[in-house]
């Protein structure tokens, strides 16, 4: 993560679901995707929850 932006890893950049996901292989992203974003974006839709999962 720290080489892909050009600065060392926080924890906060680590704590993240963004931070997640860019740890994550190719082989990994698309169960991640089916089993976790999914199920969060879904419920968020239900409940006008308006979360950032999976935007940024």
């Amino acid at each position: 993560m720290a080489i892909q932006r050009g600065r060392p890893a926080s924890t906060r950049d680590l704590a993240s679901i963004g931070g997640l996901v860019a740890r994550l292989t190719s082989e990994q992203l698309a169960p991640f995707a089916d089993h976790v974003l999914e199920p969060i974006r879904r419920y968020d839709a239900i409940h006008a929850a308006g979360s950032d999962v999976g935007h940024g």
